[in-house]
């Protein structure tokens, strides 16, 4: 997709992108559609939100002024040409949100390393929230990523739970082997 070609254009009170043959935004107040989108939209607690291709952000400040603090919205674009275009025209102020985290790559693996760090284990599901034509752009590959990152929760809440109930036997074992030595 990196080769075919961008287009934006002013509509009213926002832009509309046509990326090769497809159109990413509406042509009529493509900021008010999404944010009208993002409004209807129900935010659970403790849910990390896989946003796909977040383009210009429309709609993003919408979400985090609605949504609850132990959330977490992750924004990945795949495109380098898309990525290039949301750091020249987007609204950045939402990428300061501590809720927010944004990333540009085509790696999966990638994606949960950054989860790693961002110790995203206090999230108990993960939803995709799609608000604009972008994820169409690239679709198997944000599947893939939202199938991975879901398996990546589900692994670090099995492994919080094994802690939880095997810690007063490990205790139990530690001491024994110590009195013993």
């Amino acid at each position: 997709m990196e080769k075919e070609r961008l287009v934006l254009e002013f509509c009213g009170d926002g832009y509309s992108i046509r990326y090769g043959s497809r159109r990413l935004y509406p042509l009529a107040n493509p900021k008010a559609t999404v944010a009208r989108k993002a409004r209807l939209l129900t935010l659970q607690r403790n849910t990390l939100y896989l946003v796909p291709s977040p383009l210009l952000f429309y709609g993003m400040d919408v979400l985090l002024k609605t949504a609850p603090r132990d959330v977490l919205f992750l924004c990945v674009e795949r495109d380098q040409t898309l990525m290039d275009l949301s750091l020249r025209k987007g609204d950045l102020s939402c990428i300061n949100d501590r809720r927010m985290l944004y990333l540009r790559t085509a790696d999966v693996s990638a994606v949960l390393s950054a989860l790693s760090e961002a110790s995203v284990w206090r999230y108990r599901r993960v939803r995709m929230i799609s608000l604009n034509g972008g994820y169409g752009l690239h679709r198997d590959f944000y599947d893939e990523l939202l199938e991975a990152v879901e398996e990546y929760g589900r692994t670090q809440w099995q492994n919080r739970l094994t802690r939880v109930h095997m810690s007063r036997l490990w205790l139990r074992n530690l001491f024994r082997n110590i009195g013993s030595s």
